[in-house]
Formats: structure tokens, sequence, C-alpha cells
């Protein structure tokens, strides 16, 4: 276990010691990953707004991306199921 951690480690240092534009990749990756989950668990959960129909995968995807640029948007949400993804995309996107 140690050994992978290490070599995970290992490549993380390289990435960034290549400079800022590396990290923005870097970090870019990594909200996009984020935006990826939280879609899907929007559109797989079927999780909405209270009183709203379910959303299709694009506007899930839309929505995720939304919280991740503005997450005071968050205090417009209504369920708490919802809610609590939303609010672990904005702080997840949250510069």
């Amino acid at each position: 276990m140690e050994y992978n951690f290490k070599k995970l480690q290992y490549k993380f240092d390289n990435i960034m010691s290549k400079g800022p534009i590396a990290m923005i990749w870097f970090l870019g990756v990594l909200s996009l990953i984020l935006i990826m989950i939280s879609g899907f668990v929007y559109w797989g959960f079927k999780l909405t707004q209270e009183g709203n129909e379910p959303m299709g995968l694009v506007e899930s995807l839309w929505q995720s991306l939304m919280r991740t640029l503005d997450p005071p948007i968050v205090a417009n949400d209504t369920d708490w199921t919802y809610r609590l993804v939303s609010f672990f995309v904005a702080i997840g996107g949250a510069p």
C-alpha cells in the first residue's frame, strides 16, 4: 500500500514541478471529474428541486457546472438531498 502511495506522490510532484500551466491543467481535470460525477449523481438518482421534473443527463451536467462556477446559487435550492450534492459541488469548485 505504501509503495502505491509513494508512486502516486511521485507522479503528483512531477506534475506540480512542471509549472503553473500544468497546475491549471491538473485543477481543470479535477474540476471536470467533479462535474461529471455530480452530474451523474443528479441524473442517476433523479435529484431535482421540489416541484420540478427530473433532469436529463445534459441538464444534470449543466446544473453541476453552474454550481461549480457560481457556488452562491446553492442558496436557492429547495430539496435537501439536492442541496447536499450541490453543496459538495460548490465546495469542490469554489475558487
